[in-house]
């Protein structure tokens, strides 16, 4: 199970649960707790938060975890994603990429065949590549 945020019946603190193991966030907040979630699954992926490291780094990587779990069609419209997504973001390093970032470069995206925006694939892959 993937890192999540809990708090403990009567305890005011979140807490970052992963698996068995349990850290303190530190904040009462929720939006807070949210951030260090955040910080805390990048350094698991080993990304520093304010990491300058090109997105291509981390790609290769990225695939070959993936590959475990999902079909070859899968990962290969996953690679061809994210080395176009690189291609656009070259100047941006991977402790960048935010929410934001994601759902700007899908805006302009639009099936050859579709015409449709290509939302949901595309969306999947990157935030969970950024996430």
């Amino acid at each position: 199970m993937p890192p999540h945020l809990h708090r403990r019946k009567g305890r005011r603190i979140w807490e970052i649960v992963e698996g068995r193991k349990r850290t303190s966030t530190g904040t009462t907040r929720r939006v807070l707790a949210e951030k260090v979630l955040e910080s805390y699954y990048l350094r698991g992926k080993g990304i520093t938060v304010n990491s300058i490291e090109s997105i291509d780094k981390y790609v290769e990587r990225y695939l070959r975890d993936s590959a475990e779990l999902n079909k070859a069609s899968t990962i290969d419209d996953k690679r061809r994603t994210l080395r176009f997504f690189a291609g656009v973001n070259a100047n941006m390093g991977v402790g960048s990429i935010t929410d934001g970032v994601v759902t700007e470069y899908l805006s302009g995206r639009i099936g050859t065949r579709s015409k449709k925006f290509l939302l949901s694939n595309i969306r999947q892959s990157l935030k969970k590549f950024g996430h």
